[in-house]
């Protein structure tokens, strides 16, 4: 069975199944949770979805962390190219953010099939992508740095300890955790200008992550300076978050 990296193409094919499905799970459970009971609304399913990422999130950062130290013990002593560096975690993303994305579309066919009021708000649904790709991120990075048997399980754990207390902050820190802000009022709708601040802030930051460390990893002053370039996006969104 051929091997990519340290991992037989049909563990990465079944791992990112199972994957997909727990975060699908994970996510329905955690957004059901958070819907406002008796509103069928589209706002409302934005708003589960954010919701849902307290959760997804670490799940996704021990994923990522799982496959980065695979891939790490892998590579040791070989020469990475850029590609061969950001293969894995940018598929990472895809697999987690897809899962995002049938947990709003299971979400939507129940608004679809009853009375829907007010719209779709896009630009929070991708500032829900852009936060579980940083979930993403965080976790690949520190399964590089740390390639240990228990480092996904201290990366998701880390991952929720962290959101979790940064959600609760009122410093500028607490804009690195995904969400709708507080106290929520359907009937004034949501901001998507605000999502749109904090949807770049938040890929901003997770390409910074990323690029910075495939810069150190592959040697690549071009790799830095697209790095140096998303530093100049996630500023751009900071002050509308």
């Amino acid at each position: 069975m051929r091997e990519h990296a340290g991992v037989t193409r049909e563990e990465l094919k079944q791992s990112a199944a199972v994957t997909t499905a727990v975060l699908l799970a994970v996510g329905l459970v955690a957004a059901w949770s958070v819907l406002i009971p008796g509103v069928d609304a589209w706002e409302n399913i934005v708003v589960a979805v954010i919701g849902s990422l307290k959760l997804t999130g670490p799940v996704a950062a021990a994923f990522a962390a799982w496959v980065a130290a695979r891939k790490r013990r892998a590579l040791r002593g070989r020469s990475v190219t850029t590609w061969t560096a950001l293969k894995a975690p940018l598929a990472i993303v895809v697999v987690v953010v897809g899962s995002f994305t049938a947990t709003v579309l299971v979400l939507a066919v129940k608004t679809v099939l009853t009375e829907q009021a007010g719209r779709l708000n896009l630009a929070g649904l991708g500032m829900g992508m852009a936060g579980l790709a940083l979930y993403a991120v965080i976790g690949w990075v520190t399964g590089w740095l740390v390639p240990n048997a228990m480092t996904p399980l201290v990366a998701g754990l880390g991952c929720y300890g962290l959101f979790t207390w940064l959600a609760e902050g009122k410093t500028w820190a607490d804009r690195l955790a995904p969400g709708t802000g507080e106290p929520y009022d359907l009937f004034q709708g949501l901001a998507g200008a605000a999502f749109l601040d904090q949807t770049l802030w938040l890929l901003g930051i997770a390409l910074t992550l990323l690029l910075g460390w495939a810069a150190v990893v592959t040697r690549q002053a071009l790799v830095l300076a697209f790095a140096l370039l998303a530093v100049l996006a996630a500023g751009t969104g900071w002050p509308g978050c």
